[in-house]
């Protein structure tokens, strides 16, 4: 083991248990016995071991205790990254949400590594030859839950990732986020005229000063192999100011929202103050019409008004299955003369609900509308057979027949209409006129 070398410069490392004096001629000094060291001489081109103490042996060797201590120092100075995996499963301004691979704990501030992992094949035979791993970034941990994590990323390594990118934990950490978040209450009424809202507490936590807001549930995160939701996008709707016995004003987080009776109120706490949307583990007994809810009252209310296209922006957001917000979208295209677009719409939606009576009339008038007199058949004859005890619908046919020239046709609508109510004047009427012309 080589130290130093005589008038010449420090030739190999020493032992990390000694420290280097000058670089001319070297002084070691064991760091265990600081009073134990040794000076060595000045001999040109000759190589030194220095002894220790009487009767040691030559060369240093820390103890296996000092080894141990020294790995688990270096360890946590570094920090050791946990064997924590996931996915990303949905990304938005900024934030990717995460759901763990494993069972691992993770805490807030844990340095993530995004990578993406390429099947490489073969180009002929299409044969798996491997993977390729493509780094992408370091993100921090900033808020942990049950079922999902979010991490932070920042441009531009934000618009590199995409879902089903691949997650693992590193070695290093950040300042950790604290915060929390409290359902206290819900909306029990609204004026928003005076922007004043009552509210209905639940939990008693709640003193003066605390600070308050209006939530809405604004997007569902679901785990496509299992079909369960993962978590819940949570947007602020306003900020709550107490004016007393259960009343507040209010102020609107922005121009497009409103509050509904039924708003969540929270209370937030630390960094959760900052942020401007999050997410969370589904509330018990959650669904997707919690979300569908909120868009489909105030669609109605635009409608009502005469706003229609206010009134689809918002049943954009709303599955045309729940209530009636399948028809209120037609109803929308329709009072705006776009007949095209809304009998695509309503044919879409008739593959999922083919016996709804109300979307099928709708559809003959605006066929009837377009002068699509065959579709206006086509579409009478459905409804003859959703509604066959109603004389109307069998008249109506009989009419779009006439016209077509198909008396045939128009003459067994008539007499269907009859054989359902006798008395109808305006099938006895027509089917005469029909009788009359087959007579000449």
């Amino acid at each position: 083991m080589v130290f130093w070398q005589a008038d010449k410069k420090f030739l190999n490392p020493p032992n990390p248990l000694f420290q280097r004096g000058n670089n001319s001629v070297s002084t070691f000094i064991p760091l265990l016995k600081r009073d134990k060291y040794i000076t060595p001489p000045f001999e040109k081109d000759k190589y030194i071991t220095p002894p220790l103490e009487k009767g040691g042996r030559g060369d240093f060797k820390p103890s296996k205790l000092l080894i141990l201590c020294l790995s688990i120092f270096i360890s946590f100075l570094m920090g050791c990254a946990p064997s924590w995996n996931g996915k990303i499963v949905y990304l938005d301004d900024g934030k990717l949400l995460i759901q763990p691979e494993n069972n691992e704990k993770i805490k807030s501030g844990q340095k993530l590594l995004v990578y993406r992992q390429k099947t490489i094949t073969h180009p002929v035979t299409g044969e798996e030859l491997g993977m390729i791993k493509d780094n992408i970034a370091e993100v921090p941990v900033t808020w942990v839950r049950n079922k999902t994590v979010t991490a932070l990323a920042t441009a531009p390594w934000f618009d590199m990732m995409m879902a089903d990118d691949c997650v693992i934990a590193i070695r290093g950490a950040v300042k950790p986020v604290n915060g929390s978040v409290f359902e206290v209450g819900k909306i029990n009424d609204v004026d928003p005229k005076n922007k004043i809202v009552d509210v209905l507490f639940i939990n008693s936590n709640v003193v003066a000063g605390d600070n308050l807001t209006v939530i809405k549930y604004a997007d569902t995160i679901v785990d496509l192999d299992k079909g369960d939701i993962l978590a819940v996008k949570i947007e602020p709707v306003a900020i709550l100011t107490e004016i007393g016995d259960n009343r507040f004003s209010y102020e609107l987080a922005d121009n497009l929202s409103w509050i509904e009776a039924d708003d969540v109120v929270i209370k937030r706490t630390g960094d959760m103050l900052k942020e401007s949307r999050w997410f969370q583990d589904p509330p018990d007994g959650f669904s997707e019409t919690w979300i569908f809810r909120r868009n489909y009252l105030h669609a109605i209310r635009y409608y009502n008004t005469g706003l229609y296209k206010e009134a689809m922006l918002e049943l954009n957001n709303v599955n045309p299955q729940y209530e009636d917000a399948g028809y209120l979208m037609g109803l929308c295209y329709m009072k705006l003369n776009r007949y095209n677009e809304a009998v695509k719409y309503y044919d879409d939606y008739l593959k999922q609900k083919k016996d709804d009576v109300r979307i099928w009339t709708l559809l003959a008038y605006m066929y009837l509308k377009q002068d699509k007199l065959l579709d206006v058949a086509r579409v009478y004859e459905e409804l003859s057979k959703l509604i066959s005890n109603e004389p109307k619908i069998f008249v109506d046919l009989g009419d779009v027949y006439q016209k077509l020239g198909d008396q045939q046709k128009a003459e067994k609508a008539y007499k269907r209409a009859l054989e359902i109510d006798p008395n109808n004047e305006e099938a006895k009427y027509e089917l005469q006129g029909i009788i009359n012309l087959t007579e000449i």
